[in-house]
């Protein structure tokens, strides 16, 4: 049979009893596109995937799209926010990456800019004792933001659109 819907209707035919029912569908995903109403004479009604295959029934719509990158782009800089967690200066980890020393804040984000694994900066200016003109990026994906005095900080903005206008 070509749906679910067809599946269940013709389920019904079978003499009400105490005995499962069992419809059978293949692996996929299948996108419903009417209500399926379950009563009375679906008791005993089971739905599964052939032989454990991975079923997926959505009520969902299927929209055929393409995602198109509106913004890549540095955001503003954030005064008095650090946003590189807990690192010792001059040092990196598996979240942070020391990056050097900078003269400004400004250098300090140009080059996150050009580092493709830089998701955002953080720089310290010279009233932070050991972390004076520090540049360091978070490359982990993350953005955990928290005041610090003497900390800017920056983050890429990736913004993506799709025209759905087409789509029923």
């Amino acid at each position: 049979l070509k749906t679910l819907a067809q599946a269940v209707k013709l389920s019904r035919f079978k003499a009400v009893s105490e005995q499962q029912k069992i419809i059978y569908m293949r692996s996929g995903v299948y996108f419903l596109t009417e209500t399926i109403e379950l009563d009375v004479l679906d008791s005993n009604l089971m739905i599964a995937g052939y032989k454990d295959e991975q079923v997926t029934i959505s009520g969902g719509k299927q929209y055929n799209f393409k995602w198109s990158q509106l913004v890549n782009d540095m955001g503003p800089p954030e005064y008095g926010i650090s946003a590189i967690g807990t690192v010792d200066a001059g040092e990196s980890n598996n979240r942070v990456k020391y990056y050097g020393e900078t003269n400004d804040s400004m250098e300090c984000q140009t080059a996150c800019e050009k580092n493709s694994s830089c998701y955002a900066f953080t720089w310290h200016d010279n009233t932070t004792g050991s972390f004076s003109n520090l540049c360091y990026f978070r490359v982990d994906g993350l953005w955990v933001p928290k005041s610090e005095a003497g900390a800017t900080s920056g983050k890429k903005l990736k913004i993506l659109a799709a025209d759905l206008s087409d789509q029923n």
